[in-house]
């Protein structure tokens, strides 16, 4: 179990089967590691297609909603927010314009972590894609 005031550093395995997607289709595997220390949220991400191909990235910065500079595809900016013990959330901006939203919600026990991705696409769609991991570390 983890330390209830840091539910979310450790490393996480995706439990595919508990996914659900409505733009694209759940990766095989996953893995998705976070750390918040001082303030600091850093991921790193790991997960092999439905194709069966490997990718990997990396991201992070403060967790205090602060809107940062990012580079990769079409975000160029990225908000971090602790909101509480259990939740932490990420926003991605194309030119000041939220494309992306991320909620996580650790569970009370330390044990499992669900993430929902917003995708936002052109006008007002909007497709949720929603993930379970398990920690296998901490």
């Amino acid at each position: 179990m983890a330390d209830s005031s840091d539910a979310f550093t450790g490393t996480w395995q995706l439990v595919p089967e508990l996914c659900h997607y409505q733009d694209g289709t759940p990766p095989l595997a996953a893995t998705y590691a976070i750390t918040l220390k001082d303030g600091i949220a850093s991921f790193t991400l790991g997960w092999t297609d439905s194709h069966g191909k490997s990718h990997q990235i990396s991201y992070g910065g403060p967790a205090d909603a602060s809107v940062i500079p990012f580079r990769g595809g079409h975000v160029n900016e990225m908000s971090f927010n602790r909101v509480d013990d259990h939740i932490l959330e990420s926003s991605s901006y194309s030119d000041g314009r939220e494309v992306a939203y991320s909620r996580r919600l650790a569970s009370a026990d330390g044990t499992l972590l669900s993430v929902m991705l917003v995708n936002r696409h052109d006008g007002d769609i909007a497709t949720r894609n929603f993930q379970v991991y398990r920690r296998i570390t901490t």
